[in-house]
């Protein structure tokens, strides 16, 4: 049986990646796009990027998969907040401090002129 669940990455072609983890990905991709097309995802960055791009520049990525991260959300987690932490282009939204936040954002001209809460 083919595992489903793991890490995995939304890129943004010129802009930066979104992390996540799921029991189910391609089930969570659903979900995310569901949500990008009615401008209703909870990463503000992400939303703002289909809003000015278009879907054309998401690429949908599986960054891992194992029996443990199958198993263990602790360890899906934990993969999601490393990958977070070391990426300075990160798209993520989770509150933590060494992630990215609303009032720090890449310098990418996207964010120009955008306001986001």
């Amino acid at each position: 049986m083919k595992r489903k669940g793991g890490l995995y990455t939304i890129t943004v072609w010129g802009v930066g990646t979104y992390y996540g983890e799921s029991k189910d990905i391609l089930r969570r991709w659903a979900m995310h796009r569901k949500k990008l097309y009615s401008k209703r995802h909870h990463c503000v960055r992400l939303q703002a990027s289909f809003n000015e791009y278009g879907m054309g520049v998401f690429e949908f990525k599986i960054l891992a998969q194992s029996e443990l991260l199958e198993r263990s959300v602790a360890a899906r987690t934990a993969l999601e907040q490393h990958y977070i932490n070391q990426d300075i282009n990160c798209l993520n939204t989770k509150g933590n401090d060494s992630a990215i936040t609303a009032t720090h954002m890449p310098p990418n001209p996207i964010y120009r002129n955008k306001v986001l809460r």
